[in-house]
């Protein structure tokens, strides 16, 4: 597949991105260390409703794939059907974020203790200022990286990557820590973005993209605090991705081989993507109000992503369960 150094959607997104933030503050996001640039934007908090995963149709449609149950999220999916009966369970999640997958888990009685780290110090306490309100004393965020993290030998019972394995360099070294990391039963839980690397879509994904964000009315592409129109979604340039965040989908799309060489796999499920997450990016707010015309436009665009996959299409998003090899 041929790769994108510069594309034009690269200007259009500078192009808002001055609008809202200014150039003093977008140019100070194009700081010298590639490091410094990943904490830059692991630190941003809450950007808004702009992006799939915020459409709580897609979520229902998330649980249906994974769980079999719209209805049911998959963390109690893991505890009912992995921990039902058990206590003094222990799990850490890298990557935590704003932490609500680990809040899910920590509500579940089977776990004494769940932690959650990020490499921000920001985001931690932000995910850490929610813990007064939840009335849960086996929660706790700290700050630290994969990378440098010592994980310990069968420590967890479970080990979390949820949106965040795909951000990280060397995923072989990272999954042989963890495989140590586990107890004998223990579980590694996947949730997370498998497509390809650098999000260089494929030509015919972009193409059935852009056919569908065509037939979707106007009033619904209207940019997240925008008046602008979204017309077409590109493939974004290599350059981009480098200065905006060197660590995003750096590996993503060797990460199921990497589960399979360093874990035995329990359960591996996919929930597509390929389709709704660039299309839906930036327009994704319009699919809040669940209205008669927004259910139907997102009822075609789960349809028809359905009918992509179909055709033999690798899904953009897996999530797994993975044992101690």
């Amino acid at each position: 597949m041929s790769l994108t150094l510069v594309s034009q959607g690269d200007f259009i997104d500078l192009w808002f991105e001055l609008r809202r933030r200014g150039w003093k503050r977008t140019f100070a996001q194009l700081h010298p260390s590639a490091e410094e640039r990943v904490l830059q934007n692991f630190s941003c908090i809450d950007r808004g409703s702009v992006d799939w995963w915020t459409i709580p149709a897609v979520r229902r449609r998330w649980n249906k794939m994974i769980c079999g149950n719209e209805e049911m999220n998959y963390q109690e999916y893991v505890c009912e059907k992995y921990f039902e009966g058990k206590k003094n369970l222990r799990m850490i999640s890298v990557g935590c974020g704003g932490g609500t997958p680990e809040i899910n888990f920590a509500k579940h009685s089977c776990f004494s203790l769940v932690e959650g780290f990020d490499v921000s110090q920001k985001i931690v306490n932000h995910a850490s200022s929610k813990i007064p309100g939840l009335g849960l004393n086996n929660l706790e965020f700290f700050k630290a990286d994969a990378a440098q993290f010592n994980f310990g030998e069968e420590k967890f019972d479970a080990v979390l990557f949820h949106s965040s394995f795909h951000h990280l360099a060397h995923p072989e070294k990272i999954a042989e820590k963890i495989n140590r990391s586990l107890k004998a039963n223990g579980i590694l839980i996947l949730h997370e973005y498998t497509g390809p690397n650098r999000n260089q879509w494929k030509k015919e994904q972009l193409k059935r993209i852009n056919e569908l964000l065509g037939e979707i009315p106007g009033s619904f592409r209207v940019r997240f605090h925008e008046k602008k129109i979204k017309r077409k979604v590109f493939r974004p340039g290599l350059l981009r991705m480098f200065l905006n965040d060197p660590s995003e989908s750096v590996h993503s799309e060797e990460l199921p081989a990497v589960m399979r060489n360093n874990f035995s796999v329990i359960e591996e499920k996919t929930f597509g993507g390929n389709i709704l997450h660039p299309l839906l990016k930036d327009i994704g707010h319009h699919f809040h109000n669940e209205t008669e015309e927004s259910m139907a436009i997102l009822q075609k665009l789960f349809n028809a992503e359905d009918e992509f996959l179909s055709q033999g299409q690798t899904p953009d998003f897996t999530f797994g369960i993975y044992g101690k090899k």
